[in-house]
């Protein structure tokens, strides 16, 4: 994984969010946070509530539209995360606490039945009362083709989420309201 990239979410609008348990059937709909300076954070549901923030970045080299979504599968639960591509922060809640894994990336055509799925091994702990930031950057990039005229391809990549970007993910998240019903999660 790479650590060369400018910050991220300033700003931007959040990815929408959906989260769906498969075997209870239920889903549940995320939230999206505007990134400004009157963002407010949901306050805890129970002493378990969990709060996982997953930078997004997205990068259009063209006027075409992304024609493609993702889900990340975790480990140790059927939840799924499904993200839309926009800049910003993806803030899910929901999820127990506990130790998880990103372990399947999921990419879904928004036209047709066709999807890839790729192998991922990105670890995680949720701790009751926190706030996590996601060891990792999603970046979602849009281009077209050199040389063809009706050819794009919109690729991913996770990168390691420097320490210096993070602080800066939390200096952010600090100035929202509601944080103080929040620990944010150091490591």
């Amino acid at each position: 994984m790479k650590n060369d990239f400018s910050s991220c979410g300033s700003g931007s609008k959040g990815p929408r969010v959906k989260y769906s348990l498969k075997r209870s059937r239920i889903i549940l709909v995320g939230f999206v946070v505007l990134l400004s300076s009157c963002a407010t954070l949901p306050k805890p549901q129970t002493e378990n509530s969990t709060l996982l923030v997953i930078p997004v970045k997205t990068i259009k080299k063209t006027n075409y539209e992304y024609y493609r979504h993702y889900i990340i599968k975790l480990s140790n639960t059927d939840a799924t995360i499904k993200i839309e591509p926009h800049s910003g922060y993806l803030f899910v809640r929901h999820l127990q606490p506990g130790e998880y894994a990103a372990v399947k990336l999921i990419s879904l055509h928004r036209k047709h039945t066709r999807k890839r799925e790729f192998p991922l091994y990105i670890p995680f702990t949720l701790s009751a009362g926190s706030i996590t930031i996601f060891p990792s950057r999603l970046e979602i990039l849009l281009r077209k083709e050199q040389g063809r005229d009706y050819t794009y391809y919109q690729y991913w990549e996770f990168y390691d989420l420097p320490e210096a970007e993070k602080l800066a993910i939390i200096q952010e998240i600090e100035g929202y309201r509601r944080i103080e019903y929040w620990q944010i999660q150091s490591d």
